[in-house]
């Protein structure tokens, strides 16, 4: 007698989400769809180069990481942002219903369409180690192929990618009654991510033709770092820091929205983002995440009453900015582990409120930590230092993808850096036969 055993964590999670019974004879694992959003209407001719160009970039790393043959799956879409001086930065993130995962679901189907007639064991770390070398490679081919569609990258910049995953531990084992699936327990997840980055010089060496494919390939720098950001409290402290300070700012004409997020990129800095609003009295704000629509619902407000509160919020808004820059310099001098050359990014999406006022719909701050050392040491003043800020005004929005509502405080929600998302993610079809066996 043969018995048919599977020791693969993720295909039992997948079986026991869908309720599979002990005595099935058929295993289909059916349509999976991890939060996949559609792309956003945008008319890419208003924006500047760079920034064309970033939209762009992005899309196509969300289709790269979307291949319907080989698919990972992301709840997140493909973020990038310009830093003048140190390059392009492009960042995905990752998630499911197991936890904090990149999954590569093509090994799981490569199992199941298998006739599995003894036991087998499935090397955990074996499967950990093939989906890593899969996004490296990924990561390779996005920053060699495409990276030299960003004609604006200047002498002495690179382009950077990072790609956070997790990994999984195997844990404790249990069976089904009749001994047909061995089913491993949720295991604890490692946060790491893939660090990639190619110069300005391999990208224009790789283009005009000096080097090939390969040798361009084989420039690229790529780690992994296991959790890349547990050591740095700091940021956490003065992401908390920037929560008190714009709660309510200027008699509440703006106000936090969402709790401040922040992101570490190796060699270009700390990358804070900040969703900010306000709250029209008795009414109810709808925003679209990412998208372009923006209503105030409220029955009794008159349009001349709208129209007088933005006004106000457009007259405060110079005020905001300057409130903005000296509460970066000031509490920005509590960082301790930004290294030399690098700076603190601060995003601020206004939200789609504003779309009929003379506001940007987003602003970038970029303040070098040497600019905000300077002035702790009394060498520069507060008003040199701000200055030297560089601020960008964007005309597309820093927020997220999916719509929702806001009253009054609502909670966390996904940042990225332009309003463009992935396509909407084909769903794994994963299906196989667990033959029954005589006893």
């Amino acid at each position: 007698m043969k018995k048919t055993t599977m020791k693969m964590s993720l295909i039992a999670l997948c079986l026991m989400a869908l309720g599979f019974s002990g005595v099935a004879q058929t295993a289909s694992v059916g349509a999976v769809t991890v939060n996949g959003f559609g792309r956003q209407e945008q008319d890419l001719s208003k924006l500047p180069k760079m920034e064309k160009d970033i939209v762009i970039l992005q899309n196509v790393l969300s289709d790269l990481f979307s291949n319907k043959e080989r698919s990972f799956y992301t709840s997140r879409a493909a973020k990038g942002m310009y830093v003048p001086g140190n390059g392009v930065i492009f960042s995905m993130g990752s998630s499911n219903m197991y936890g904090d995962i990149l999954v590569e679901y093509v090994s799981a189907q490569e199992l199941l369409e298998r006739d599995v007639e003894e036991e087998e064991e499935v090397d955990i770390d074996e499967l950990n180690k093939k989906t890593e070398e899969a996004i490296r490679e990924k990561s390779k081919e996005f920053l060699t192929n495409y990276g030299s569609l960003l004609s604006e990258l200047k002498s002495g910049e690179k382009l950077m990618l990072n790609i956070d995953y997790a990994i999984r531990e195997k844990r404790e084992e249990r069976s089904t009654v009749s001994n047909r699936v061995r089913f491993v327990s949720p295991s604890r997840s490692i946060k790491k991510r893939m660090q990639s980055s190619i110069s300005y010089k391999t990208l224009n060496d790789f283009s005009t033709g000096k080097i090939n494919m390969q040798q361009a390939m084989a420039a690229v720098e790529t780690k992994a770092v296991e959790d890349a950001e547990k050591d740095m409290t700091d940021a956490k402290i003065l992401a908390g820091i920037l929560d008190d300070l714009l709660q309510s700012s200027l008699d509440g004409k703006f106000k936090r929205r969402g709790k401040t997020s922040w992101t570490y990129f190796n060699g270009f800095g700390l990358m804070f983002n900040i969703q900010m609003g306000t709250q029209v009295s008795n009414g109810l704000v709808i925003y679209s995440q990412g998208g372009t629509d923006a209503r105030v619902v409220n029955r009794s407000e008159k349009e001349e009453e709208r129209k007088k509160t933005l006004k106000e919020v457009e007259d405060a808004y110079p005020e905001f900015e300057n409130l903005l820059k000296e509460n970066i310099i000031q509490y920005g001098r509590t960082l301790r582990s930004l290294g030399e050359g690098e700076s603190v990014i601060v995003n601020v999406d206004l939200g789609g409120y504003y779309n009929d006022s003379e506001l940007p719909r987003s602003i970038r701050m970029i303040v070098p930590k040497s600019s905000i050392d300077a002035y702790a040491k009394g060498q520069k003043s507060l008003e040199q230092v701000k200055q030297e800020i560089d601020i960008t005004k964007l005309q597309s929005s820093i927020g997220g993808n999916s719509g929702y509502m806001y009253s009054t405080s609502p909670d966390g929600f996904f940042q990225s850096v332009y309003e463009t998302t992935t396509e909407t993610i084909a769903p794994a079809q994963v299906s196989g036969t667990v033959k029954k066996t005589n006893r």
